[in-house]
């Protein structure tokens, strides 16, 4: 905490109060003075709802200082989002470079993508205004009564998309022991990687040392190799297959994470921010309705004849606006409960595969929890996710792997 404490959180600060806008501007000015690049770890946010807060919420207004400046809504989103971005531009960006020109400030996002807004996290405005920007890409074992419910899949997903919005400003991934087992904790890695980042932060030096740490530390270096291969792969290419629409600021309704799941039945997902026009197939969930020109955007999309899958939840809402019968749209039956489709049937994943994959000239055979990842110069990676041996079919050959085994394919 810098300052006057949180509502929520116990951690946070609330933001909306004058004397902690103070502290922390004098807190950045001092670490400028000190140095040339700076990271924000990821508990910067703000869930406070005291009676300042809702006062200004309410009022549709957020002060940074002497500016006053106006917000789009009423809701706790809109207040947070113009706070948090405003506070960042003027307490911490603009008052450190006064101190130290040459300083960089890397705002490092957290890895519940499904809540920023909720939070505070304006990711547009805020990757636009920082030096440059990381991730988190932590996973933990998925059983985990603490830190589970996540599926690895989740680390490539939010690295990707975050990247998408980013470009040259996405750095590295940031994924920690709590939580994980070896096998996990190599998951975290592996999916950084494929996911483009440039670097790889282990946090933390005292995590590491207790608990799994030395020997999620000892499988990570046996794995090294591979983990530079799947770099040289993914250096300078770019990634191929599914679009994946998440629009920045969505709600996910009953379908929270759900582009987690779906990367966990095989399918490669290409996230992106923005409507996929050009992508040969597509894959829309209920986020997609943040975009009030989503529906006309869908009918052009699925008359152009591209393998379309949708969510369940996402045709429900889209009822009478677009027609979903036509023979290159499948519906995903996410039921309300994306985890359930880790208990998909292989012959039904197989299916729902099939019509995507021959846009990229592929054919892929395999249960769920196994992923799929393929690259423009032609290399492939597939991962095995579950803690049973598993043989899956590429473009017509077997490849048997072990209980949470990759296999990494470097086209020549």
């Amino acid at each position: 905490k810098v300052g006057k404490k949180s509502s929520g959180w116990d951690v946070i600060s609330c933001f909306t109060d004058q004397a902690t806008q103070e502290n922390l501007q004098k807190v950045f000015e001092f670490e400028a003075s000190l140095f040339d690049e700076i990271m924000i770890d990821d508990f910067w946010f703000t869930d406070c709802k005291c009676p300042a807060c809702d006062a200004a919420r309410l009022a549709k207004k957020a002060a940074v200082g002497d500016p006053v400046y106006p917000v789009a809504g009423d809701t706790w989103e809109d207040y947070r989002c113009e706070l948090m971005t405003r506070v960042s531009q003027h307490r911490i960006l603009e008052a450190a470079k006064r101190v130290n020109p040459n300083v960089r400030i890397i705002i490092k996002y957290p890895e519940w993508y499904d809540e920023f807004h909720e939070r505070g996290y304006e990711v547009i405005r805020e990757t636009a205004a920082f030096d440059r920007i990381w991730v988190g890409t932590e996973t933990r074992d998925y059983a985990h009564k603490m830190w589970g419910g996540k599926p690895p899949y989740a680390a490539y997903f939010i690295m990707r998309w975050l990247g998408d919005i980013g470009g040259p400003k996405c750095g590295g991934g940031w994924y920690d022991p709590l939580g994980t087992a070896p096998a996990t904790y190599i998951e975290q890695a592996r999916q950084t990687v494929l996911a483009g980042a440039t670097e790889s932060m282990l946090f933390a030096y005292d995590c590491l040392l207790q608990d799994t740490g030395p020997k999620d530390i000892e499988v990570l270096r046996a794995n090294i190799p591979d983990l530079l291969l799947a770099a040289d792969i993914v250096h300078g290419r770019q990634p191929v297959g599914v679009a994946a629409y998440k629009p920045a600021n969505s709600h996910p309704d009953k379908e929270v994470r759900v582009f987690d799941f779906v990367g966990m039945l095989g399918i490669p997902l290409v996230p992106c921010h923005e409507f996929p026009a050009d992508a040969k197939a597509a894959f829309f969930s209920v986020h997609a309705m943040k975009d009030p020109a989503f529906p006309q955007k869908l009918a052009a999309f699925i008359a152009s004849g591209k393998p379309t899958l949708v969510t369940d939840g996402l045709a429900g809402r889209l009822a009478g606006k677009v027609q979903l019968d036509a023979a290159n749209v499948r519906v995903l039956p996410v039921k309300g409960n994306p985890r359930s489709l880790l208990a998909m049937p292989q012959k039904e994943a197989d299916a729902i595969r099939q019509p995507l994959l021959h846009t990229i000239g592929h054919e892929f055979q395999a249960p769920a929890s196994v992923g799929l990842y393929v690259f423009d110069s032609g290399s492939w990676v597939i991962e095995n996710f579950n803690d049973q041996p598993v043989t899956v079919r590429l473009d017509g050959k077997d490849y048997p792997l072990s209980a949470r085994q990759w296999r990494v394919n470097a086209a020549k």
